[in-house]
């Protein structure tokens, strides 16, 4: 499982300031963060295809630590 947290977004200003930088300027949007996200998620699964690292998506009913410690 990966999480990550950035203390320098937790703040509405510092929240605008990186989507404006990340939006060349223009409007700052959630709509951003979510082609950062997504981005992000496609990274992740190239690096693990190129690795052959399996991806498991869990489900509510799936306890983490029981399918990761095998």
């Amino acid at each position: 499982m990966l999480a990550g947290y950035v203390p320098r977004l937790q703040s509405d200003g510092q929240l605008v300031r990186f989507l404006n930088d990340h939006a060349g300027g223009t409007i700052p949007s959630p709509a951003i963060l979510g082609k950062i996200g997504q981005a992000y998620v496609e990274d992740v699964n190239a690096f693990a295809k190129a690795r052959e690292i399996p991806v498991v998506r869990f489900t509510k009913d799936m306890v983490k630590e029981d399918v990761a410690r095998p």
